[in-house]
């Protein structure tokens, strides 16, 4: 996603759209290790919490995705992203492998 900010004039809230005020335009913030960086590319808190929102739910779609069944090695998506298996039935003959029973 392009950045929507000009230092130089007006500048837009990355997440909506909407103007940025003067005021904050110029306020500045912080990085996860306290560092100053920049000027504010949102135009209130609810924007920012929405963008990390919107992240974090992208980080977890892409952890689920391209995972390998530990029985068939198979290439799958899961549900969840400590999905072991690409099925119930691999689930089974995994379990019933390692228990030594028929399989």
């Amino acid at each position: 996603m392009p950045i929507k900010f000009n230092i130089d004039g007006g500048g837009e809230c990355i997440e909506c759209g909407k103007p940025l005020k003067e005021e904050v335009r110029k306020e500045t913030y912080r990085n996860l290790s306290g560092n100053y960086y920049g000027y504010m590319l949102y135009c209130s808190y609810r924007c920012v919490n929405d963008a990390s929102i919107k992240r974090q739910k992208q980080r977890r779609k892409e952890a689920m995705t391209n995972l390998i069944c530990s029985y068939c090695e198979k290439v799958f998506n899961g549900k969840r992203k400590d999905t072991k298996f690409c099925s119930t039935k691999c689930r089974v003959q995994n379990h019933r492998k390692s228990k030594g029973g028929k399989s």
